[in-house]
């Protein structure tokens, strides 16, 4: 991050420094202004004095690599070396002035400060943050208790601290032992010239330096234990990140200490969960990139599995996430059962229809595919790249239970291949046929048959060209007739022969309605949902399908206790039996009572 990426702000100051009376830490943080001084370490020894204000909201953090120029203003202490140019290093790496280093964490890209600090402090080493106040006991010095504020800084390593106490305890000593022998010569004199005594100090000894933070790169700690980190080289094009069980395409390469890559590029293709990485822990790093992100990933490992290659503790390698496909298990429900979520992770591969994402949907046309949804999917005929374009309604019973669980699964514009086991194809036939049905229904639609030639292609077939230099069909918005839910002739899908003998399939959704809202529908509309959902649970019944008759029924009573007659029948029947009788006692018990048993009801 330089100062061009943290954007401009703009150069007004406020005359007041502190934060609103009314901030939280909800809101904005209270922003920096020239002349500020914070307290950048644990035990407020390293104080910060703003010259000029940075950009951004972000600050470097462990292990992030930061570009700093910073000069020596005052030093009562070991003489280091001032840095006229810029220097990158990392943080955490004891490359920097303890002082410069406890500063550079608290600072934003372009910002310009003045630091203060005891002058042990100037020595080059880093501070302890993090896992390292946790892991290495002994490591801080005794202190009284820290103020909330200060109380997440990094702290000093406990010998330099020491160090600066024992200075100053010096050089309070020294100013008292100064000031006793002045008095005393005073005394002794009384009145005549005294004897020149040694001054006493001015000030303990101080470190001072002027640090300007001219950029950083975010290092990103994978692991608790900070065992695997990567630095993003190149960002991805998705939100998305590989699962376990997703099948993932990815190149490498090992490189040495100086950065140089030690060997060539090698590209893997694999199953996350299920095929061995080539360097151990490697997946922490593949489950955390997007898709085309190329990132420095550094492995505390006991190096490389290849042969000839020595042990480093460090590997770092050049990882480029080139394509993923995600693979999901969907349980398909006997009827009569309801799918819980915290049953979709236990599913048996014998027992679910499996799915291998072939071309990702876009991200935000994801669609609530529900029974009474219409939608338009596009089947590709086994054996061939030509694409058959179907609409039904889903709960209809025109196509079978998997495929309408398939269905529900995809976004719009997606495609992917799936496979159902025997079992899941034996779970919910299709049929029966009843009076009202809405037929399963073939189409042809020119307009989109560049579109389906994409979108059921094989992986890695190219897209083909468009002569206008547009860009591919689905990049492309395309037109469906307002009528499509009634368009093309009725078919059987016994006769379509779209699953091929193995129950593999690929499709494509391409559009979908809401299911009809009961609540919105006048009385008749209502009666005729009532009416259908009947048809269809008698004929379920006649076939001996009773589970999902009984589902059918279900959705009928959810339309009868909808309509207004019911609910004045229901009123009817509440004032007339004997335990809902109006009482003389209370009127207003006798409403509580009548609205809790319509609420119920209803």
């Amino acid at each position: 991050m330089t100062a061009e990426d943290a954007g401009a702000e703009s150069d007004v100051q406020s005359i007041n420094s502190d934060a609103p009376p009314a901030w939280n830490s909800d809101d904005e943080p209270p922003e920096d202004h020239v002349g500020d001084e914070n307290t950048c370490s644990r035990d407020g020894a390293v104080k910060k004095l703003i010259q000029k204000v940075g950009k951004g909201l972000e600050r470097p953090g462990q292990n992030d690599i930061v570009t700093v120029r910073f000069s020596t203003l005052q030093l009562d202490g070991p003489s280091i070396e001032d840095v006229a140019d810029q220097i990158t290093v990392e943080m955490g790496d004891n490359k920097l002035p303890l002082a410069v280093e406890f500063a550079v964490k608290s600072m934003r890209v372009g910002e310009v400060a003045e630091i203060r600090a005891p002058a042990a402090y100037s020595k080059i080493l880093s501070p302890l943050c993090g896992r390292q106040l946790r892991t290495q006991p002994g490591v801080l010095p005794k202190t009284g208790k820290v103020k909330r504020k200060l109380r997440f800084l990094p702290a000093a390593p406990k010998g330099l601290a020491e160090q600066a106490k024992v200075d100053l305890l010096k050089f309070r000593k020294a100013k008292q032992e100064a000031e006793a022998q002045e008095a005393e010569e005073a005394a002794a004199a009384k009145g005549s010239a005294a004897a020149a005594a040694s001054p006493a100090p001015a000030a303990p000894p101080m470190f001072r330096a002027r640090v300007e933070l001219l950029g950083f790169e975010c290092v990103l700690a994978l692991t608790e234990d900070r065992s695997v980190t990567k630095r993003i080289l190149q960002n991805g094009s998705s939100r998305r990140r590989p699962r376990r069980g997703d099948v993932i395409s990815f190149s490498y390469c090992l490189l040495e200490d100086a950065g140089a890559k030690r060997s060539s590029p090698r590209k893997c293709e694999l199953t996350l969960g299920e095929d061995e990485l080539p360097y151990p822990r490697l997946e922490h790093v593949i489950y955390s990139m997007k898709e085309d992100e190329c990132c420095l990933a550094r492995l505390l490992s006991g190096g490389a599995e290849e042969e000839g290659m020595p042990n480093p503790q460090t590997t770092e390698l050049e990882v480029t996430l080139l394509r993923w496909r995600r693979r999901d298990l969907l349980p398909v429900a006997p009827p009569g059962e309801a799918v819980q979520a915290e049953d979709t992770g236990n599913v048996s591969a014998d027992s679910a229809l499996q799915k291998t994402e072939i071309r990702q949907g876009p991200e935000r046309r994801f669609h609530d595919i529900e029974a009474g949804s219409m939608v338009l999917v596009a089947f590709r005929d086994p054996g061939q790249s030509k694409g058959t374009l179907l609409s039904w309604r889903v709960g209809e019973g025109v196509v079978p239970g998997y495929i309408e669980v398939a269905v529900a699964s995809m976004r719009l514009c997606e495609s992917a291949d799936f496979k159902a086991p025997v079992a899941v194809q034996l779970c919910r036939p299709t049929g029966p046929s009843y009076e009202g049905q809405t037929p399963l229904r073939r189409l042809e639609v020119l307009e989109l048959c560049p579109l389906l030639d994409e979108l059921l292609a094989d992986e890695g077939v190219p897209a083909a060209a468009d002569t206008d230099g547009a860009g591919s069909p689905s990049s492309q918005p395309y037109h469906l007739p307002s009528d499509w839910p009634v368009q093309g002739q009725t078919a059987a899908w016994a006769d379509l022969k779209l699953v091929d003998d193995s129950g593999g399939f690929r499709l494509a959704l391409l559009a979908a309605t809401e299911a009809v809202d009961l609540c919105l529908l006048e009385e008749e509309g209502q009666l005729h949902f009532l009416e259908l959902e009947r048809a269809h649970g008698n004929a379920l019944a006649r076939e001996n399908r009773y589970e999902e008759a009984s589902e059918a029924y279900k959705r009928a009573l959810d339309a009868v206790r909808r309509s207004p007659m019911y609910k004045a029948i229901l009123l009817l029947l509440l004032f007339s039996k004997g335990p809902f009788l109006p009482s003389t006692r209370s009127a207003s018990q006798d409403l509580l009572r009548l609205r809790q048993a319509l609420r119920t009801a209803s």
